[in-house]
């Protein structure tokens, strides 16, 4: 199936989910799993099979970017994480400039694994940092605290690591405008490259929507996220981040390449329990399920359990929604050369109701979203989905 790899696409990468955690956060509704620590190394196996499986498709392009998420992938050890990418590095061909990343955690940081990560080609690092006030930190059900994240920090420095992400959530329970700036600066002041900002969501069937939903904890509402929001965004651009997307801000030449090829709709492959990849306009993906990961592979079988094959006119509306995210926006002339396809009316019709809302801006054949698009971002990019 892989060998259909479209031969133009000149970004491709490879996600690696490792799906286990200490503990779930209150906020999780990502597919990981706590107390599964006698899985570890039959699922470490079977990742080694599956791109081993993958590997014996033809005509794979170079990869440009990994990323390694979860999860916590430090879990299972670094060892086990380093023997993952050798086998990358031996099934797959790689491009001469390589990002890889990895998702930590601040209270699984020790300098010996960062150290042995570095040695073997990692580089670049994602602190799930979320908040530096320990006591929103408790109430979200991390587990470490704001003197562990700037001891990650240290540590991932002193390993080598030049190019550190911090993750940040505004919307917090017991969060206001005050202790948000606190947060934004304390991140500033340690001099990451690139700095993550996400409005908390509220997911269906975690323990946050109970509690809240309870009235145990109270969120900030939709005004005073976008005060957080904008805030942010004017801090980080004077201190030298540019927001190159909605949520990702970096200094200059630290931009994300992995996520950079979701949301120019390049291709990339999962490894993993229930890890998606997209391929040429064909989406497939894994079942969640570890333990049934574990079983097709250890009988030699694909795990692979969904596959959708994407419309043009459905791959032109995946293509808007997410392209505005990014800052520059969409250039349509040249989206509808790569797709080989018309503006369709109705697209044409929701640019120019937008547009008239003052959501999205146009200039020739490109568009993107204006700074009251930005605060409304994910209804307005809704309206490009197409079956």
């Amino acid at each position: 199936m892989l060998s259909c790899i479209n031969e133009k696409s000149l970004k491709f990468g490879v996600y690696v989910h490792i799906p286990f955690c200490r503990r779930k956060c209150f906020y999780c509704d990502f597919n990981s799993f706590v107390g599964n620590e006698s899985l570890y190394d039959d699922y470490y196996h079977c990742l080694l099979r599956e791109m081993e499986i993958k590997a014996e498709q033809k005509d794979l392009p170079r990869i440009t970017s990994i990323y390694f998420g979860g999860g916590t992938p430090l879990v299972i050890g670094g060892q086990r994480l380093v023997e993952i990418l050798n086998r990358l590095k031996k099934n797959f061909s790689f491009s001469q400039k390589l990002e890889i990343s990895i998702e930590v955690n601040p209270e699984d940081a020790k300098l010996e694994a960062f150290l042995q990560l570095q040695k073997a080609g990692f580089n670049r690092i994602s602190i799930g940092a979320q908040s530096f006030d320990d006591q929103i930190l408790s109430l979200i059900g991390r587990a470490h605290t704001a003197d562990q994240i700037k001891g990650c920090f240290k540590l991932a420095r002193q390993a080598g690591f030049g190019n550190i992400n911090l993750d940040l959530i505004f919307g917090l329970p017991n969060q206001n405008l005050d202790t948000w700036q606190a947060d934004i600066e304390a991140a500033i002041s340690m001099g990451p490259e690139h700095l993550s900002i996400y409005s908390l969501t509220i997911e269906r069937k975690t323990k946050l929507a109970i509690l809240v939903k309870k009235g145990k904890l109270e969120i900030a509402n939709e005004e005073t996220q976008a005060e957080m929001y904008s805030f942010a965004c004017r801090l980080l651009k004077g201190e030298g981040y540019h927001r190159y997307e909605i949520s990702n801000f970096s200094q200059e030449g630290f931009c994300c390449q992995h996520n950079l090829l979701y949301w120019k709709q390049d291709e990339y492959l999962g490894l993993g329990a229930g890890a998606h990849s997209y391929i040429n306009g064909l989406r497939f993906w894994n079942g969640w399920s570890v333990r049934r990961y574990i079983k097709r592979l250890s009988g030699n079988q694909d795990p692979i359990s969904g596959i959708e094959h994407l419309s043009k006119k459905a791959k032109f509306g995946e293509a808007m929604f997410l392209g505005l995210r990014l800052q520059k926006g969409v250039n349509l002339t040249e989206l509808m050369a790569r797709e080989d396809i018309c503006l369709p009316e109705t697209i044409d019709e929701t640019i120019k109701e937008l547009v008239g809302h003052g959501l999205l801006y146009r200039n020739n054949y490109n568009i993107g979203l204006t700074e009251k698009g930005m605060l409304l971002a994910n209804q307005v990019c809704q309206e490009f989905i197409y079956p």
